[in-house]
């Protein structure tokens, strides 16, 4: 006996040559024990049926053995009823079952041939036979050793697993966000034409033992090797890329290896049996294809995760066509799904340093209370004008008007950063697609909708360029209501267009001043040609509300609830930057009354004042009106005919007429009291610019 085998079946099989010697060897190597079970006999011993035997047996990667062949041991008796009756504690369906044997299977096969090899090869004996030998005898010794191994690992590995899965956050049903890599060897094919089969085993396991090392060490996780190739993956996009980068220096020509190239996307990907699976996986594969050796070739996703870090530098390439996804090219729009529209609007007072100070009544020049503004606005409009709380939520028939053209892009600038030749990286917002083509249906929607809820029948209000306007009209025909709207004289006349886009949704709209009000008749007799102003039109639009019972007057800016229903502007820009992987150092817009400007920035403002993070915030208004880098900071009127309540802000006094520019709706006196405050509480930085600049 020869370490537990006959001497005899040794001899036997020693004029078949090494192969034979060698089967002999792996069968002790497998089972010690003595064939004598038939494919039958094993079925009845572990009770299980022959179908899902077969493909047990199957699924664990073994040929399939005659009827009445001898081939097994009591080892695979056992080995059939465990696997059994652990599938079914499982509570596995056969399908996932065969799956997990399928899995398992796979690893430890490759883990057996590769210590096949060093076992058939750890000695220089050339005697068949009395090689054989000493493989079974360094088995006998090390078998044991190896079996404890084996659990340990992968104990280890289900541990690492199960705390990386607690880890990820799912973004499709069966999906996982991930960044993928692929290592490739590039003139691998002429490599192996010019080195002998040694030297490129040597070459491999070099290769694949330096991207093992550099990949644990960054905390990836090498999903396979194939060859010439590894795959890699990280839940870090900047972990990946370090790992990429530290790739090229561990396998370089300078220790003999061929140019090494590598291919990075992030993205969606399904994991399945161990390996990963998915178009970002695709997107990786194909890049690492067109990347040029000693590079690393990054997607939109997977560079714009990096944009922020400064260990990086991405350098854009012109658009490639990848095989099977077409042609690549940069991405510049970041949009999000219809599910992802903010439920709740953003009350910025709770953030803010300062409160913005409370209104005054007109006449008393006290405090005013709802009674008081109850003439001109709905209740629920009032309570969130002077609400504290720092979310509100949006009624579901608002969302579902909102639905028709939310949520808007978020788009990357890329074109104007070329022609500005600049290392900012720039976004806007895009605020055009709703029917009415601006940011105002955000509150003309909501403003509709409470006062219609609350019986009103008519709404009358004003308007500069006419996209307030527009925006109400539009608002006013989805809820049954009639809209009057006093038109700035002089964008009457510059924005035709503007004005049918209102009456089309039913609107009247009458030029201001006009003779339909004792403010606008006024205004005429004093200056028949006047250009009008905003601050003449709201007077029209204020009268027009507080002189008849069955309308209500609605604003497009200043006030607090104005604000705060352009705040979905912002809360859907904050989620977008986290998809673009990336977060504002300036938040720049523009400024008339202030709803576009704060809209945008307020969402942003508790990061600053809570968060700790710098932003810059900048107020970008016209010259010919302007208002915060020029105005006073104390009470005024929102009106020129001192309808109005007074509010504390920047003001170019309420009787300012401004020059008739083109921007018609930055032309207004005052801006939002919040906005004020925090301008003058030094949050936000204001600018003036002339409109030819």
């Amino acid at each position: 006996m020869a370490a537990g085998v006959d001497e005899t079946v040794l001899s036997e099989s020693a004029p078949e040559g090494l192969d034979a010697i060698q089967r002999v060897v792996a069968r002790y190597l497998t089972f010690p024990g003595a064939r004598r079970y038939t494919p039958l006999d094993v079925y009845a011993k572990a009770g299980v049926d022959e179908d899902w035997a077969t493909a047990l047996w199957r699924a664990m990667g073994f040929p399939e053995v005659p009827n009445d062949q001898k081939a097994f041991t009591d080892a695979d008796v056992e080995a059939l009823d465990l696997a059994t009756r652990l599938f079914e504690r499982a509570h596995l369906d056969r399908t996932v079952a065969l799956q997990q044997a399928r899995t398992m299977s796979q690893a430890v096969s490759r883990v057996a041939f590769a210590n096949q090899d060093v076992i058939a090869d750890f000695t220089t004996e050339t005697d068949p036979l009395r090689r054989a030998e000493e493989a079974i005898e360094l088995a006998k010794d090390t078998l044991p050793a190896l079996d404890r191994l084996l659990v340990y690992m992968y104990r280890r590995h289900l541990a690492a697993a199960t705390e990386q899965q607690l880890l990820i956050e799912g973004s499709e049903e069966g999906a996982t966000n991930m960044t993928v890599g692929f290592a490739d060897l590039s003139r691998f094919t002429s490599v192996t034409r010019e080195l002998e089969p040694r030297d490129l085993a040597m070459l491999i396991d070099g290769f694949n033992g330096e991207a093992a090392d550099v990949i644990v060490e960054a905390g990836g996780r090498l999903v396979k090797t194939i060859g010439d190739e590894v795959m890699f993956s990280s839940l870090d996009a900047r972990a990946a890329a370090m790992i990429a980068l530290e790739l090229l220096e561990a396998v370089s020509p300078d220790k003999g290896y061929p140019p090494l190239r590598v291919g990075v996307a992030t993205g969606d990907v399904i994991p399945r049996e161990g390996d990963i699976f998915g178009p970002t996986v695709n997107l990786a594969n194909r890049l690492v294809v067109v990347a040029r050796p000693g590079t690393v070739l990054v997607d939109r996703a997977t560079r714009d995760a990096l944009a922020s870090d400064a260990r990086f530098e991405v350098t854009p390439i012109a658009a490639r066509h990848l095989k099977g996804l077409g042609r690549v090219r940069p991405a510049t729009k970041f949009t999000l799904r219809d599910n992802q529209i903010p439920t709740a609007w953003f009350n910025v007072v709770p953030s803010m340093p300062n409160p913005p100070s409370p209104p005054l009544h007109p006449g008393t020049k006290q405090p005013i209370g709802p009674a008081d503004l109850a003439p001109l606005f709905p209740m629920a409009l009032i309570e969130q004008e002077v609400s504290t709380a720092e979310w509100i939520d949006i009624p579901g028939k608002v969302l579902d008007v909102y639905r028709m053209y939310r949520p808007t892009p978020l788009v990357r600038a890329k074109r104007l950063e070329k022609e500005l030749k600049t290392p900012a990286r720039i976004y806007y917002k895009y605020e055009g697609g709703s029917p009415a083509g601006s940011h105002k249906p955000n509150t003309a929607i909501a403003q509709a909708y409470y006062n219609k809820a609350e019986k009103t029948k008519r709404l009358s209000t004003e308007t500069g360029a006419g996209q307030w306007g527009s925006a109400l009209a539009m608002s006013a025909a989805f809820f049954g209501l009639e809209c009057k709207v006093y038109m700035v004289n002089a964008s009457y006349h510059q924005k035709p267009g503007r004005r049918v886009m209102m009456e089309t949704w039913g609107a009247k709209v009458v030029a201001s001043p006009s003779t339909d009000t004792e403010a606008g008749r006024k205004i005429l007799a004093d200056d028949p040609d006047s250009p009008g102003s905003l601050g003449i039109a709201i007077s029209e639009a204020v009268e027009d509300a507080a002189t008849r019972e069955d309308t209500k007057y609605s604003l497009g800016s200043v006030l607090n609830h104005v604000l705060l229903h352009q705040t979905v502007i912002g809360l859907e820009a904050k989620l977008q930057m986290e998809k673009a992987k990336d977060f504002p150092d300036v938040v720049i817009g523009c400024v008339g009354g202030g709803s576009n400007f704060s809209g945008l920035a307020f969402p942003f403002v508790p990061d600053v004042t809570k968060g700790g993070k710098q932003i810059k915030f900048v107020a970008a208004e016209p010259t010919a009106c302007p208002t915060l880098t020029e105005g006073k900071f104390e009470y005024d009127f929102g009106d020129t005919a001192e309808m109005t309540p007074l509010v504390e802000m920047y003001t170019l006094g309420h009787r300012f007429v401004p020059p008739p520019i083109h921007a018609g709706g930055l032309r207004y006196h005052g801006d939002a009291p919040a906005l004020c405050r925090l301008v003058q509480d030094g949050i936000i930085e204001a600018v003036a610019y002339p409109q030819t600049k």
